[in-house]
């Protein structure tokens, strides 16, 4: 159950005291509430840390490498909740009990498509969470070079790649207008036919 405030309905919470804000402070200090960010809390010590990523900063959703560890398509962990947001034109990190919070832009253009809900949690696709790394990662100059970066730097699993559904890939990946998506697209119609 989600369980994360406002700073106004904290307020309202703890109208009975005669100074709020020292109320609040002694429940931090107890371990009663938690400060997630500044004017958002939580009074829950098992609060979901995704449910907490997609409250912080938003819009947003889960994505990036973060969704791909979650959908088995690179081997290792990936211990910070990494979001995509829009037209915020740069990066944010938060950094409270419950992790690390990371958020990257993605373009507005293809922002809102590939983003589903799990147990009311916002988070890429694996295709779209695919097409958000892309995004972020340097430009490439050949297949080539796409290849060595996905497949040995990033370290993702050739088959999981394969076996993505390229009909979103298809519609997705235009939207990004980046180097490294055309180049995918390319890749993807050689593999896909």
């Amino acid at each position: 159950m989600n369980r994360i405030f406002s700073a106004h309905q904290i307020q309202e919470r703890f109208q009975r005291y005669a100074n709020v804000n020292a109320a609040v402070e002694v429940k931090i200090k107890n371990k009663d509430l938690f400060r997630l960010k500044r004017g958002l809390y939580s009074d829950d010590a098992s609060e979901n840390p995704l449910a907490i990523a997609n409250a912080l900063y938003g819009p947003s959703y889960l994505s990036f490498s973060y969704a791909l560890s979650r959908y088995g398509m690179i081997p290792e962990a990936v211990y910070a909740c990494q979001s995509a947001t829009t037209l915020k034109n740069r990066s944010k990190e938060f950094q409270n009990e419950f992790g690390r919070f990371t958020y990257r832009d993605v373009p507005a253009a293809a922002f809102p498509y590939g983003v589903q809900s799990e147990g009311g949690i916002l988070i890429a696709s694996r295709e779209k969470a695919l097409c958000d790394l892309l995004y972020l990662l340097p430009p490439q100059h050949s297949l080539k070079d796409l290849e060595a970066l996905l497949f040995e730097d990033q370290r993702l699993n050739r088959d999981e790649v394969l076996s993505l559904s390229w009909e979103p890939l298809s519609f997705l990946l235009p939207r990004y207008s980046s180097q490294n998506a055309e180049l995918f697209l390319r890749w993807g119609k050689k593999h896909h036919g």
